[in-house]
């Protein structure tokens, strides 16, 4: 694994344990879905090469974003299991040598990209500098989704294109098409059916940060940190005035255990879990309509990958 070059090549025992620890944490869980997208887009394009460093440089990016996302949020945990944070941590508290330590890692990890990238043999020199130029835009996009969503401000679904999309779907398809040479136009349908995508797999979480029990519980870190996700938004169409007055009170706070399953009660018998079903269900077929519209023989994988994507 490309961690482990660099592990062999590390400057100080601190920056072994420190890659050591990464290495550990991205390890521990995750679907690999961004390299799975571009890889199944790239073959279902007649893409024959192999394009390791692509792959890897695209879980490098989304881990490298994850750790930065946990430290927004002061998360510890990442799939039930220490992140790198929570690796650094003293006293089962964020410390100010833990969250520079998570700080560190996340920026290193979007630096090894450029590395994985540049040191990579299967691409051609100019490839290699447009995708890395793919890459650069994306990671501006994402800066701003991050900080529209940190604010509460701007459109929602343009926060989510910006902070989600561009990098989890759209970023390892439009990749694969560019190494392609293939049409613009095509590209264009690829970017529509990869945004709707994205779309739809941030609204997926967003719906099981409040309606799916993870390791036996329920989450509501969207609701206790107090982020304007799409339940929450819809509680305020569909929730009479005395209990919005409730959820009003308690968004944004830690909460007792009681006082987690009155929201839940509250937006379940106001009917937003089932509005918020409804609603993901109208993403998801405009997915596979514009999937249908690329120009590609056997869509198949493609279309296992975005049905693999569910509540």
């Amino acid at each position: 694994m490309y961690l482990d070059k660099q592990i062999k090549t590390a400057p100080s025992n601190e920056a072994i344990l420190l890659l050591t620890r990464l290495k550990k944490v991205i390890k521990t869980g995750g679907k690999r879905f961004r390299p799975s997208l571009f890889f199944l887009t790239y073959k279902a394009y007649g893409g024959d090469a192999e394009c390791i460093s692509i792959g890897l440089g695209l879980e490098l990016f989304h881990q490298g974003l994850l750790i930065h996302d946990d430290l927004i949020d002061e998360d510890l945990l990442r799939h039930g299991k220490p992140n790198i944070i929570g690796l650094y941590k003293k006293d089962n508290s964020l410390t100010n040598e833990a969250y520079a330590m998570g700080l560190l890692a996340g920026d290193l990890l979007l630096t090894l990209v450029s590395g994985v990238i540049l040191e990579g043999k299967d691409l051609s020199a100019k490839n290699k500098l447009h995708v890395l130029g793919l890459f650069q835009k994306t990671t501006n996009d994402v800066i701003f989704g991050q900080q529209l969503d940190l604010l509460n401000h701007g459109n929602h679904t343009k926060k989510h294109i910006l902070k989600t999309a561009k990098y989890t779907t759209v970023l390892p398809m439009v990749i694969a098409a560019s190494l392609l040479n293939i049409k613009k136009l095509e590209i264009k349908k690829i970017n529509n059916f990869a945004e709707v995508f994205g779309m739809y797999y941030q609204l997926v979480n967003d719906f099981n940060d409040y309606f799916k029990k993870d390791h036996g519980v329920y989450k509501l870190k969207d609701f206790k940190s107090g982020k304007l996700t799409y339940p929450y938004i819809l509680a305020h169409e569909l929730v009479n005035s005395r209990k919005l007055m409730y959820l009003k009170k308690h968004f944004s706070k830690n909460l007792s255990l009681n006082q987690e399953l009155k929201v839940l009660d509250i937006l379940h018998n106001a009917g937003v879990e089932q509005a918020s079903r409804d609603f993901l269900q109208k993403y998801h077929a405009k997915s596979i309509s514009l999937l249908n519209k690329l120009e590609i023989k056997d869509k198949s994988q493609l279309l296992a990958l975005t049905e693999s994507i569910k509540v």
